[in-house]
């Protein structure tokens, strides 16, 4: 297998996206489990003085924000498409196509855990968007502009077209 992938670099592209899929996973539930207890805490704070419990925090969590959850899992799952694209297609087109779409995805994704970690202070979401999908992004970035290169067509060489007309 090491072997195979060492030397297919749609295959080595792919399952470096997978990995940077993963770690947006990753990166998202880490954010959104700390959006959640962010807001149970400072709801259940009030638990003890007669205010409301955990579950209408979590009811409040959910219904102004259903939306934006649903928009949140939509671009996260739009994540594994660049892992799908070497896997499906094939050529120059493809690999330029699966470098640009995982690109931005990446790129989003470390952007939104640079906001989360300097504006709110979130530095957890910080440091996962960085090591969970920052380093595969890089790695995938690389692996993709290698399959773009050898998926580029060949030139012959002056020596061998000069071979090939005598």
């Amino acid at each position: 297998m090491t072997q195979t992938l060492a030397r297919d670099p749609r295959l080595l592209a792919a399952v470096a996206w997978a990995l940077t899929a993963l770690g947006s996973l990753v990166f998202a539930v880490v954010h959104l489990f700390a959006a959640i207890g962010g807001l149970v805490a400072e709801a259940g704070h009030d638990h003890e003085h007669g205010g409301h419990g955990h579950l209408e925090a979590y009811a409040e969590l959910a219904e102004p924000n259903s939306g934006f959850a649903w928009m949140v899992a939509v671009i996260y799952s739009l994540s594994i498409v660049p892992a799908l694209l070497p896997l499906v297609l094939r050529g120059r087109p493809a690999a330029i196509a699966t470098l640009a779409i995982g690109g931005l995805l990446a790129l989003g994704s470390v952007v939104d855990g640079f906001n989360h970690g300097l504006v709110e202070g979130a530095v957890p979401a910080l440091l996962t968007a960085l090591v969970a999908v920052g380093l595969p992004g890089a790695v995938a970035v690389v692996a993709t502009i290698r399959w773009i290169r050898a998926a580029a067509p060949s030139r012959p060489s002056p020596a061998t077209a000069e071979t090939t007309e005598a």
